[in-house]
């Protein structure tokens, strides 16, 4: 029963959610980008070149100048979550595991693979300080607490167990990364191969993978969304005639 648990949870779930990530993510620009645009309303100063409208749009994905200028406290919490969970992603989620492979596969032995992981995993505890800030935010401002809906606590709440769990398991476990190396290995072959005896490990692949299928389709999506949008606002308007029509 257990080990039919952890075999859903570690090689049948992980495909359902990338599928449902892959073919949410699709779907949501697709329903974007097919809206027309009748009356383009730009934000001043318009940018009449392309390398001006990606500046501008980079800008806004990249340091969220407009954040800045708002609400700087709001601003560094926001920065510090997306930098760190970067790091935390590319660190342990996949140089990690790439240095593993190569230890496990070849008579090369690296030594780098629990160094890339023990500094992503510090850099989960801004992370978390980060998350707890914004959720924290949330629920004791009252001009923010009046605008938030229950997905964006959730959400908050889910990136929170995941990075905890995450944490918990690389301090204070003894998880072989041989074992999880088999288990990316498998996946990627589609070769099953489950993680026994790790409880926490199951837990973090079972949010991990909560968090692809929801992401699509919350607010989580927002980077994506905000090229789209930030792509119609930054550009400069089209000559328009009486009655709104663009002139093309």
């Amino acid at each position: 029963m257990i080990r039919g648990v952890l075999f859903f949870i570690e090689d049948i779930l992980p495909y359902i959610a990338i599928a449902v990530f892959l073919f949410g993510t699709v779907f949501r620009l697709w329903m974007w980008l097919k809206v027309p645009v009748p009356l383009r309303i730009n934000m001043a100063p318009a940018k009449t070149t392309w390398r001006a409208v990606t500046g501008k749009i980079a800008a806004e994905v990249l340091v969220f100048v407009s954040l800045l200028r708002n609400d700087k406290a709001l601003w560094a919490a926001a920065w510090i979550m997306h930098v760190c969970g970067l790091v935390v992603i590319l660190g342990s989620h996949i140089f990690g595991l790439v240095d593993s492979s190569i230890e496990l596969w070849t008579p090369l032995r690296l030594q780098s693979g629990k160094t890339i992981i023990f500094i992503a995993a510090v850099f989960s505890f801004p992370l978390i300080a980060a998350l707890l800030f914004l959720l924290l935010k949330r629920v004791f401002s009252i001009n923010v607490k009046r605008i938030s809906i229950f997905s964006d606590y959730f959400a908050l709440i889910l990136i929170l167990v995941h990075v905890s769990n995450g944490i918990y398991m690389s301090f204070f476990t003894e998880l072989d990364m041989a074992e999880v190396t088999k288990w990316g290995m498998g996946l990627a072959t589609l070769k099953p191969y489950v993680v026994e005896g790790s409880w926490i490990f199951a837990l973090h692949c079972f949010t991990a993978c909560a968090l692809f299928i929801y992401f699509p389709f919350s607010k989580l999506f927002h980077p994506l969304g905000q090229i789209v949008s930030r792509w119609t606002l930054t550009q400069k308007e089209k000559p328009l005639v009486p009655g709104g029509a663009v002139v093309e």
